[in-house]
């Protein structure tokens, strides 16, 4: 197993087939680049369907704009997604169906308005950054009753007590909204306490 790094390459679009002829691929950085979207079966490739495909998805400091329906539907074995750093506006709320091992998702620092419900109902997610956006509204079926942790970091219009108060997070999960922790980079790999000078226990476990 092997990962493939494309990232600080200045890539503007990808071959929708790119990665059909590769297996056993457990990581993909394609960070710091140009792209502006995703094109239609990037990830259906052998390496993507299954067990013991790609664990680790890193799209974070690109151009997307938006998050289509059920792109990444296909990565069962999907644990983390960094898509931090965009200019992402809409997330489709089917974006993340078929993640079934998915247990982190940053999206902070981009441009979210409204989280629509079902968006992060995947049985195993415990992690969501939403942290630099521009929220105004979370639907109340957003997330799934395994969530450990949300952080809504400098949304101006959206508050940890706002969304608590409208019954949006699940019973025992934890916001984060304080100014301290942003999660830009631990969220996207469980274990890594690198939290903008703030230790979250959370991510020991």
């Amino acid at each position: 197993a092997t990962g493939i790094n494309l990232s600080d390459n200045m890539i503007t679009d990808m071959p929708p087939r790119l990665f059909d002829d590769h297996e056993l691929i457990r990581s993909v950085w394609l960070s710091n680049n140009r792209l502006e979207a995703i094109p239609d079966g990037l990830f259906d490739g052998p390496s993507f369907r299954g067990d013991r495909t790609v664990s680790w998805l890193y799209l974070n400091n690109n151009r997307l704009t938006s998050i289509g329906p059920r792109l990444f539907s296909r990565m069962h074995d999907l644990q983390g997604i960094d898509m931090h750093g965009n200019q992402i506006q809409y997330v489709d709320p089917t974006a993340f169906n078929g993640l079934d091992m998915i247990n982190s998702i940053d999206l902070s620092r981009n441009n979210v308005s409204m989280i629509e419900g079902g968006t992060f109902m995947n049985k195993e997610l415990r992690f969501v950054s939403l942290s630099h956006n521009q929220l105004t509204r979370i639907e109340s079926s957003a997330f799934g009753p395994s969530l450990d942790h949300v952080w809504l970091t400098a949304n101006a219009n959206l508050t940890c007590a706002g969304a608590g108060g409208s019954g949006v997070l699940p019973s025992g999960a934890e916001c984060i909204d304080d100014g301290w922790c942003d999660a830009k980079w631990g969220v996207s790999r469980l274990g890594n306490s690198v939290c903008d000078g703030f230790h979250d226990s959370a991510y020991e476990s």
